[in-house]
């Protein structure tokens, strides 16, 4: 699974992080606003959640990035080529004398790259 699905992904399928620090966040700007206790745990909460996300892409990258594994070093460099090809085209923009082109490109590139993306996830899952 490509790694920016992965992290939309509840942790839970009862209650995700995501919607329990939404709730706490909820709460301490709202009817606990007052309490700066509750404040304080609320933004420690969304801290700590979106510290775990980023050890986890890291840890991930890190696999990638140690030159261990020739294969996932392969595939690694087939995801950068795919999101450099990406970001030329989402910042070149449109080409003025075929416009109507530009968004199936687009689409293709951004396929491609969720391809090797979710190839290279799989190849360097570490259980």
């Amino acid at each position: 699974m490509a790694e920016s699905r992965a992290l939309q992904l509840p942790a839970s399928p009862y209650l995700s992080i995501a919607s329990g620090t939404d709730i706490m966040l909820s709460l301490a700007l709202g009817p606990l606003a007052g309490d700066a206790a509750v404040r304080r745990a609320a933004w420690d909460a969304v801290i700590r959640s979106r510290a775990v996300v980023q050890e986890t892409v890291l840890e991930r990258h890190q696999g990638w990035l140690d030159g261990s594994d020739a294969a996932l070093a392969a595939l690694a460099a087939r995801f950068d080529s795919s999101s450099r090809r990406l970001a030329q085209l989402v910042v070149r923009g449109p080409s003025p004398d075929r416009p109507q082109e530009f968004t199936g490109e687009l689409a293709r590139a951004r396929a491609q790259r969720e391809v090797v993306e979710a190839e290279l996830a799989t190849a360097s899952h570490r259980p």
